[in-house]
């Protein structure tokens, strides 16, 4: 690392011809370039096209080694990884190990794709993804988005202290279940008392449910304009109290009450 002349940045390390193939692609010259400090930042903007992306030479895809020291740093390296090793649990844990840090790159919204259905099936596992990524419940195995009792564990995570001691934020867990999870009133219940919002991922008769929209709208006003027209809708625009508090807590949502 101290040898490598000063005009040859990182980004130009892979490409250039100031070393020879066999030195560029060498194994312990690439897991040098991985232990040092700097490499994080250097790879923490990784774009859409894969420019700024760390290039893992095909021979060492499946080397676990490898792939356990990158991956904490660059989580974006999970796209060519072998298929052996998409199936390792260890890779996955690898990849959250350093999410309780503050200065640690952040998980790509789509990374679980990229690992094999037995382990997107595996809940005590996705409980321990998902604790970090909520959205990632999206890429879960159907099974999951189809399990009620999985599913109302998640909610009931939230909003637990995080690991810098705050609070998690309820997310739109609605939005990634199964149609029938959407129409069943006891879990839409929970979690549209964790986060309003969450009604408008609901099924249609829920979103005409008094309870539910009463539930929603003490967690979150604004989840009112997610209430479909109906008796019910009437009623509750005729109640007095109810309006006023929408009037003083999300004003504009009452664009939405004709």
């Amino acid at each position: 690392e101290s040898e490598l002349p000063k005009v040859l940045t990182e980004q130009e390390f892979p490409n250039s011809d100031f070393f020879p193939l066999h030195i560029r692609l060498d194994r312990d010259i690439l897991l040098a370039r991985v232990a040092r400090p700097d490499f994080a930042k250097q790879y923490a903007n990784t774009y859409n096209d894969g420019r700024n992306r760390f290039y893992v030479p095909p021979k060492l895809r499946a080397d676990k080694e490898v792939i356990l020291r990158i991956l904490p740093k660059h989580p974006q390296a999970i796209e060519c990884i072998s298929c052996k090793l998409r199936d390792d649990p260890d890779i996955l844990i690898a990849m959250l190990s350093n999410q309780s840090k503050a200065s640690s790159p952040s998980l790509p919204s789509h990374f679980l794709q990229h690992f094999s259905e037995r382990l997107r099936a595996d809940k005590d596992l996705m409980l321990k993804v998902l604790k970090h990524q909520t959205s990632s419940l999206a890429f879960c195995a159907h099974s999951l988005k189809n399990d009620k009792e999985f599913v109302s564990l998640l909610i009931e995570g939230e909003n637990e202290s995080d690991s810098y001691g705050g609070k998690q934020p309820a997310s739109l867990v609605l939005r990634y279940v199964s149609q029938r999870l959407r129409a069943d009133r006891d879990l839409v219940l929970l979690a549209v008392s964790k986060s309003g919002l969450n009604l408008k991922h609901a099924a249609y008769p829920l979103r005409r449910d008094e309870g539910i929209v009463r539930a929603a709208v003490a967690e979150n006003a604004a989840a009112f304009r997610y209430c479909l027209p109906s008796p019910i809708k009437d009623h509750l625009l005729c109640d007095r109290q109810f309006v006023l508090e929408l009037a003083k807590t999300a004003p504009k949502t009452l664009v939405y009450a004709a």
